[in-house]
């Protein structure tokens, strides 16, 4: 043992300390390497007694008395490294098991193209969101946004170029709402804009800078992406089957009148 471990109250303060040695190295450490610097250190002691006693460092009185201590801390040293090392092996189990729900839950809500959320989602969430309008007798307002001409785009330039267009369409969406808003992915060119706590005055403001916006984003072999968006705003007894219909009836008629702008749902006008 070492020369300052002389008595039983010093070997008992000495191993009530050591588990906080390999307990630091696998807090500090990865927990291979953990493993490996706590059997490293076990050893040394191993063979720092054993060198001690060869050496008769220690005299045999002494070492007498405490050899049940020494051969009890060698004994325990390693189940304590083995419970540590389960427990590192547990939490990194714990955090692989929640990294795979994490990553299965964003994998159902968002689109695999544009990462913005699924129609499934967003289908969900208009619910949700349209409910709580009521209860707290507040504006909902959406957008439903179609690419204009998307199908010439697809033909022209080949299903890269207009992947690539619904990928820079939707992010261009996304840094142009607010962080309140829902963007979703609703089918193909189509998109949804879910706007909570939103009358139909804020969201025509929010659609015209939105166009006004979109008119200086150039697309790669494309040019210029122009959209068209529908608009219809909550009413007391509106379903979210209803309330899409009226915002896709909007926006059916943006497609007849020219493309490129929004219409606002008859109802409401």
């Amino acid at each position: 043992m070492p020369s300052f471990i002389i008595d039983l109250y010093s070997v008992s303060t000495f191993v009530q300390w050591l588990p906080m040695i390999y307990v630091s190295a696998f807090i500090m450490l990865e927990t291979r390497n953990a493993i490996i610097a706590s059997v490293l250190f076990y050893l040394s002691l191993v063979c720092s007694t054993i060198l001690y006693e060869m050496l008769q460092y220690v005299p045999d009185s002494v070492l007498n008395k405490l050899y049940p201590a020494i051969k009890n801390v060698c004994f325990t040293q390693p189940i304590y490294i083995l419970m540590v090392s389960g427990i590192a092996a547990l939490k990194e189990q714990i955090i692989e098991v929640n990294t795979e729900a994490k990553d299965m839950t964003i994998a159902a809500t968002t689109d695999y193209l544009t990462g913005i959320s699924n129609r499934r989602f967003a289908s969900q969430s208009l619910d949700n969101f349209l409910n709580l309008a009521k209860i707290d007798n507040s504006h909902l307002t959406i957008f439903v946004v179609d690419i204009d001409y998307f199908k010439k785009i697809n033909d022209s330039y080949g299903h890269d170029i207009g992947d690539r267009v619904l990928v820079n369409i939707a992010n261009f969406l996304r840094h142009n709402l607010r962080d309140s808003d829902l963007l979703g992915r609703w089918g193909g060119e189509e998109f949804i804009v879910i706007l909570q706590k939103t009358d139909l005055q804020t969201a025509c403001n929010l659609a015209e800078r939105l166009y006004k916006q979109n008119s200086q984003l150039i697309h790669e072999q494309v040019g210029q992406v122009t959209f068209s968006i529908g608009i219809a705003t909550s009413k007391a007894d509106d379903t979210t089957d209803s309330l899409f219909k009226r915002a896709d009836a909007a926006l059916y008629k943006a497609k007849q009148t020219g493309r490129n702008h929004f219409e606002v749902d008859e109802q409401l006008e």
